[in-house]
């Protein structure tokens, strides 16, 4: 990842932060039920990648009470600024916001319970480097909950739909489901279709085991 890809965050969101929370309810789904297969706990350390608007905050704050801590990490600028006044609006004080790349080294040292990524694997060009700093990110038998779009035999034919979602930044044809079952034990893997199967999206939780985090 590159401070290029910062900056293309950046812009980008400049015109999509604004209205995000009230139009992306309209295709990210998925985003309830995977934090229902995460099963998070009171008192536990939850790291939310690509955390944009902070959408998901109130529900994983819900889950891990007060004695528990939440560390959202973002390279947007226009997202950051709008989840920070999310945080500042509800008095939140267990929660973090990283404002960076997330991919060059655990943000918790390795003490974390839970990674959590909602539709950012797909907008993430270094994704394995990410995925393999998640390992690490996580204590032994800690949790990655991920939902994202992926591809299907409608997706393929659809040039016109897999051209959408590249111009928004999004690469649906990179292997992350087979790459999130090797670095970690499947829990959890469903893959649902949308829109009559214009597209499918897939939820994916594992495990870290008691050993090394690399493959």
């Amino acid at each position: 990842m590159t401070a290029g890809h910062r900056e293309t965050m950046s812009r980008y969101y400049a015109w999509h932060a604004p209205v995000y929370d009230a139009t992306r309810w309209t295709f990210l789904f998925g985003r309830n039920a995977i934090l229902e297969d995460l099963a998070l706990r009171p008192g536990e350390t939850v790291v939310e990648i690509g955390c944009g608007t902070g959408h998901n905050f109130q529900r994983v704050l819900d889950s891990i009470g007060e004695r528990g801590e939440l560390i959202g990490v973002d390279c947007s600028e226009p997202m950051i600024a709008r989840c920070r006044r999310r945080i500042r609006k509800r008095a939140w004080r267990n929660v973090r916001l990283m404002d960076q790349q997330y991919g060059r080294a655990p943000v918790t040292g390795g003490s974390a319970d839970a990674v959590l990524m909602s539709y950012a694997l797909s907008m993430i060009p270094g994704w394995k480097s990410a995925l393999e700093c998640a390992a690490y990110e996580l204590k032994p038998g800690g949790r990655i909950g991920v939902v994202d779009f992926c591809m299907n035999e409608r997706t393929v034919r659809t040039a016109q739909f897999a051209r959408w979602l590249e111009i928004n930044h999004v690469q649906v044809d990179r292997p992350y489901r087979e790459e999130l079952a090797a670095r970690f034990h499947p829990v959890r893997c469903v893959t649902t279709p949308a829109f009559g199967g214009l597209w499918s999206y897939y939820r994916f939780v594992g495990s870290r085991g008691l050993g090394s985090a690399q493959k």
